[in-house]
């Protein structure tokens, strides 16, 4: 594999994981990738990139950002960037606030719970939508 990769027919994504360059990535290829990174790891798609989805930061996030049970940790990949970030949350606490996407693969925070992790880990808010805020 190391000299298919010197010879860029294929490229390294993470340990054991490679990427044809030639074709085009599976969609949702982040959120594949972030759970075979961290098998072990509880974790869910919160922050930035789920604020996106519900349509609360109107900027597109430069990286796919989770909130994880494992250590915080930014990864980057030729398909894109992906930021793990600690939380100590038990999952039982948070699944109730997330909604299960089966063809990710992956947890998706309700915009209420992606704010509150917002606040929490202490990120800019000024991009955020706050119309449908409460506070």
């Amino acid at each position: 594999m190391s000299r298919h990769v010197r010879e860029k027919a294929v490229e390294r994504v993470a340990p054991g994981l490679y990427l044809n360059p030639y074709t085009t990535p599976p969609a949702w290829a982040l959120e594949r990738l972030a759970s075979r990174l961290r098998p072990q790891d509880a974790m869910y798609v919160s922050l930035e990139s789920a604020l996106h989805e519900h349509g609360r930061i109107s900027q597109v996030p430069s990286r796919l950002t989770l909130m994880t049970s494992g250590r915080s940790y930014l990864h980057e990949t030729p398909l894109g960037s992906i930021e793990f970030v600690h939380t100590a949350v038990s999952p039982a606490r948070w699944r109730p606030r997330t909604v299960f996407v089966p063809s990710r693969k992956v947890h998706v925070a309700s915009a209420e719970l992606a704010l509150e992790d917002l606040r929490k880990v202490g990120r800019n808010l000024d991009l955020v939508d706050d119309t449908d805020d409460e506070d």
